[in-house]
């Protein structure tokens, strides 16, 4: 039925609606009606209750509708009693019924890395499993350290990839492991650990020189260690590791090895003469070649054994006396350490020396040395030279007795009616500076220098020179 038709039908039957119906049937309604909407939809409604628009239709087309109304009901129920008998059990003498096919699990192949592995104790280890066919919906990783407590860990995929990761934040002892996925074990791996050389602690005992008489001295746990020239330190290293390769190298000088000790393997010592500051650094090194991680550095500050200092306090250079004067020679002796022996000695023209030893004092450093020459009682004349020079022996680094002599100085014996003028200074030549002054002074200069090659350059004896 065509509802435009039948609403101009109704129309031409009732003027009054002036087409109202028809406007009725043409509204769209999106949403919300709008109030002119819902106004021509009530008018129509009223017309409709008010003049019995459904009285007015023929009564064959209401009975064809009633019929229509009562075979969809009938073919509803049908419709249902087909539904509720197909879900009813069937009858045991139907055919008997098709067992489901067993689920096939799907194949896994997959390889595990890193493998077996040597590690540092106390290292991590990420364990990856890399799927190659199949893959699982989860992955485990069992270890088994030597105490035989499995831990297991759920292996995660990070990303697209068909990898797997775990990781061991750190291995202490040495372990197995193996891989869990699906039902399959992958084989069973071990982890190694080694242990890299370090050293733990460094001792020392300081043996001064014999000279010196002092006690030994121990130090314990040190990586700063000082010593006279002379002494000898015995070095103690302690590592983590028996077995190891020890010694001791520094810039420019022959490395210097350690031996293990028969009371702990573990500990290996060495003696070392005190001749010179070094800074050595300690070498670990074990038999694959690993060596200690850090720079484990030892410094060993020497104090020189300095020979004796002979300082000349009086007299004066180029100094002059009469034939009847008393002439005071003092000289004053420094050294680092005890002196072992002083004292001056003088010659007059070099006929004969004369020694006058000094007075020991036990523990002086700095002792003075003294002596008064009566020029009258030893025969000087004038024009004669008074030659001396003070002398020291001490303990020297190989703790042998150590000698050493001062230079020569000069006392030149004037007559008594000597005169002094004042020479003027040749034309060019600075003032003051006179042939005579510079005469003595190259002299003086010729003698120490003689002096001091046979000082120096020859075996010295406490004998006085020729």
């Amino acid at each position: 039925m065509d509802p435009r038709r039948i609403a101009k039908d109704i129309e031409a039957r009732n003027p009054a609606l002036r087409t109202a119906l028809l406007a009725a049937l043409d509204q769209k309604i999106d949403g919300e009606p709008t109030y002119l909407q819902q106004r021509v939809i009530l008018e129509a409604l009223v017309s409709a209750n008010r003049d019995g628009w459904l009285d007015r239709l023929p009564e064959s087309r209401l009975r064809v509708l009633q019929v229509m109304q009562t075979v969809g009901l009938v073919l509803l129920l049908l419709a249902m009693l087909v539904l509720f008998r197909s879900h009813l059990p069937k009858a045991t003498t139907s055919a008997p019924r098709e067992t489901a096919a067993p689920t096939v699990v799907e194949e896994m192949e997959f390889s595990v890395e890193p493998g077996d592995i040597q590690l540092q104790r106390g290292a991590p280890l990420t364990v990856q499993a890399r799927f190659l066919k199949g893959l699982p919906e989860s992955v485990t990783l069992e270890i088994t350290p030597e105490s035989g407590e499995i831990t297991t860990l759920p292996m995660k995929r990070p990303f697209t990839d068909p990898v797997f990761h775990a990781r061991i934040p750190a291995v202490n002892t040495p372990s197995t492991y193996k891989v869990t996925a699906g039902g399959k074990e992958s084989a069973v791996f071990k982890i190694s650990l080694y242990d890299v050389p370090a050293l733990e602690k460094v001792d020392a005992v300081v043996h001064s020189p014999p000279h010196l008489d002092q006690p030994p001295e121990e130090l314990g746990d040190v990586r700063k260690i000082s010593g006279v020239e002379g002494g000898r330190l015995h070095l103690s290293l302690e590592a983590n590791l028996p077995g190891l390769s020890v010694s001791l190298a520094a810039k420019d000088k022959p490395a210097v090895t350690l031996a293990s000790t028969a009371e702990n393997p573990s500990v290996y010592s060495v003696e070392i003469p005190l001749r010179e500051s070094v800074r050595y650094e300690m070498i670990l090194t074990d038999a694959d070649g690993r060596r200690n991680g850090r720079k484990d550095m030892l410094d060993i500050r020497v104090t020189r054994n300095k020979a004796p200092v002979v300082k000349v306090v009086l007299p004066r250079k180029n100094d002059k006396a009469t034939a009847i004067q008393e002439v005071r020679l003092e000289a004053r002796i420094q050294d680092d350490s005890e002196i072992a022996a002083h004292g001056l000695r003088y010659t007059l023209d070099g006929k004969e020396w004369h020694e006058v030893p000094g007075a020991k004092v036990p523990g002086e450093k700095e002792p003075l040395v003294s002596h008064v020459v009566d020029l009258e009682a030893i025969g000087a004349k004038p024009k004669d030279i008074l030659m001396w020079n003070a002398w020291a022996e001490d303990i020297g680094p190989d703790g042998k007795v150590r000698h050493v002599s001062g230079d020569i100085h000069l006392v030149r014996v004037r007559d008594f009616d000597e005169e002094f003028y004042q020479q003027a200074a040749p034309p060019g030549a600075p003032p003051g500076k006179s042939p005579a002054s510079d005469l003595v002074k190259i002299q003086t200069q010729i003698l120490n220098g003689t002096w001091a090659v046979r000082r120096d350059h020859t075996e010295i004896t406490v004998s006085a020179p020729e």
